[in-house]
């Protein structure tokens, strides 16, 4: 990273003490103390249906911490005593065999992804105490069918009923000042204007009420069984990833009169003019050639499209979003056209039925894990002009025995093409620069002859129109100019000279480990690490969850306006003016970090 201003401060994190420092215990709960009060930090009991004690230690237990049952898999059931007042983040997290929790009138609170991935809870009453559900809080619950929602909750928070499949209703009490239902069991705010959340569970046709003026964010994620949505023509704006996962998604029609979006014949949506399309539905089977007016695919606009059989992208197309085309494992070939200079993260991730991408000679940048398990590759071609192929970018692509590169040695990532075929080489011109014999950062090399019959040629300037056609690769590159790219759920923006960039934790990621899939929770991987900090054991398991937990323990989180993971670095861009950072690893004491003023 370069800096604009020469000002490197060392931030020593302000010290969070994990769960079980300074705690006493009390049979199977370890717990603290304050004004008199205790909270439950960890439990090592051997699971089974518990009843939590109402006192420990001889102190009242008013709050299950952070992390208290975290991941505690042989949980079945749990009875909270009627003292405690608050259900704290990540409480009962992936507790995967927990089918059922007492929660008592008297709790208030319950914290952010308080019980996410608690697959087998069917049963679940919200008390009339409780005044604010966290993010997530319930987020992959897929076990629940409904969900009642009291008069006296005044805040629900992101994605709470996200990808819960199994669930067919969310019913608000008619009492409540913040939120409402409908007859089908749909969330909404109060007076009907935003859409929350459909439940996971409902199947067939949907339509959305004519009051709704936004579509909430993930608000119809991992809807599994929705068939088609109706967009009416009062949306005026549609949250990030609203239909990711709905895999039996065949259509989305957009009213005609919408001045926002709009819809065509085969049930895609777009922005307004067409210049952005933003989701082809995820049902859909065969081919699809994308309209010459579209400059712009979205994030994860084909994700998840396991019927999508192939592709024709126009030259009309200047940005490919991040996980654009992510799993889609039915498409077996791809032509890059030549107006696209950067191939984003993820892109191609998980295509397993990819045979062949044609890359222009217009790219000049490579993303992270933009072809990572791309299994049925066998040979990828390089044109001259990339120069930075990242970290992960052909991890895993199993069948890959070649890559030809027809320029000089680009900048490259760590493990680049780890887990390939077995005698993969890289070949590379008797004029290029860059390259080493008999290896190159760790793969073993040879020169080839481009004019040889029994080699590939270069990729040509392409023009992937409805009617492909090819020209003779331009003379030219472009080098693009030095950025640092930050992500979050909505664009990828540049680090500008106002902001302040937190290297939150260095993270070293081991070899032949599944690759990192920044932004996209749904799918976990779990990874060894590890850290700077000496708390970090180099057993430690952490998941993209836990990034997003890192997060969440920010202090002035709302001011972080985008992260990214980059090799060995979790970094926050935070608004200009923010002065203090806060940050707690899981169970874990802080890191040590840079402030970096640009």
């Amino acid at each position: 990273m370069q800096l604009r201003k020469s000002i490197v401060l060392l931030f020593i994190g302000l010290v969070f003490l994990s769960p079980s420092a300074f705690a006493d215990q009390d049979g199977d709960y370890t717990y603290s103390v304050s004004s008199g009060n205790a909270t439950i930090t960890a439990y090592t009991g051997a699971g089974g249906a518990i009843s939590i004690p109402a006192t420990l230690g001889g102190f009242p237990t008013v709050a299950i911490g952070d992390n208290a049952f975290y991941t505690k898999a042989t949980l079945t059931s749990v009875i909270i005593p009627g003292s405690v007042t608050s259900i704290g983040n990540f409480a009962f997290y992936d507790c995967i065999n927990l089918t059922g929790i007492t929660i008592p009138n008297g709790v208030t609170s319950i914290g952010n992804f308080a019980f996410r991935e608690c697959f087998a809870l069917i049963s679940l009453t919200i008390p009339g105490s409780v005044t604010s559900i966290g993010n997530y809080a319930f987020e992959s619950c897929t076990g629940l069918t409904s969900v009642t929602i009291p008069d006296s909750v005044t805040t629900i928070g992101k994605s709470t009923f996200s990808a819960c499949t199994g669930l067919n209703s969310i019913t608000v009490d008619a009492g409540n000042l913040n939120y409402s239902s409908d007859a089908d069991g749909v969330l909404y705010n109060k007076d009907k204007t935003t859409l929350i959340q459909y439940p996971g569970g409902k199947s067939g046709a949907f339509s959305i009420p004519g009051s709704v003026t936004s579509i909430g964010l993930e608000a119809f994620r991992y809807c599994t069984s929705l068939t088609s949505v109706t967009i009416p023509g009062s949306v005026t704006s549609i949250e990030p990833s609203p239909f990711l996962g709905s895999t039996a998604l065949t259509s989305i029609t957009v009213d005609a009169g919408n001045l926002n979006y709009s819809s065509d014949a085969g049930g895609v949506l777009y922005n307004h003019t067409k210049t952005i399309l933003i989701q082809y539905p995820a049902g859909k089977a065969g081919a699809f050639s994308i309209p010459i007016t579209v400059t712009t695919i979205g994030d994860s606009a084909f994700e998840d499209c396991a019927g999508l059989s192939s592709i024709i992208i126009p030259n009309s197309v200047m940005s490919i979003g991040i996980a654009a085309f992510q799993e889609c494992t039915g498409l077996t070939t791809v032509t890059i056209p030549s107006s696209v200079t950067s191939i984003p993260m993820y892109a191609f991730d998980l295509c397993s039925g990819l045979t062949s991408v044609i890359i222009p000679s217009s790219v000049w940048s490579i993303e992270l894990s933009a072809f990572a398990w791309c299994e049925s590759l066998t040979s990828v071609n390089i044109p001259s002009s990339v120069t930075s192929i990242a970290t992960f970018a052909f991890v895993n692509c199993f069948g890959l025995t070649s890559a030809y590169f027809y320029g000089n040695a680009p900048t490259i990532g760590s493990q680049v093409f780890d887990g390939c075929a077995s005698g993969f080489t890289v070949y590379y011109l008797a004029s290029s620069t860059g390259f080493t014999e008999p290896t190159w950062q760790g793969y073993p090399t040879a020169v080839f002859d481009p004019s040889s019959t029994t080699t590939t040629t270069e990729p040509t300037t392409t023009t992937s129109e409805p009617s492909t056609t090819t020209t003779t690769e331009q003379s030219t590159t472009t080098v693009p100019a030095t950025t640092t790219t930050s992500v979050n759920t909505t664009t990828t923006s540049a680090i500008s000279s106002t902001t302040t960039t937190i290297e939150l934790c260095t993270l070293t990621i081991e070899k032949s480990l599944l690759p990192l899939r920044a932004g996209l929770f749904a799918r976990l991987r779990r990874i060894v690490i590890m850290g700077t900090n000496s708390e970090w054991d180099r057993e430690s398991q952490i998941t993209i969850d836990d990034i997003r937990t890192i997060i969440s323990r920010v202090k002035d989180q709302d001011k972080i306006i985008a992260w990214m993971i980059i090799p060995g670095k979790l970094i926050a861009k935070f608004e200009p003016g923010t002065k203090e950072v806060r940050v707690q690893t899981p169970g874990k004491e802080d890191c040590t970090g840079e402030i970096i003023i640009e």
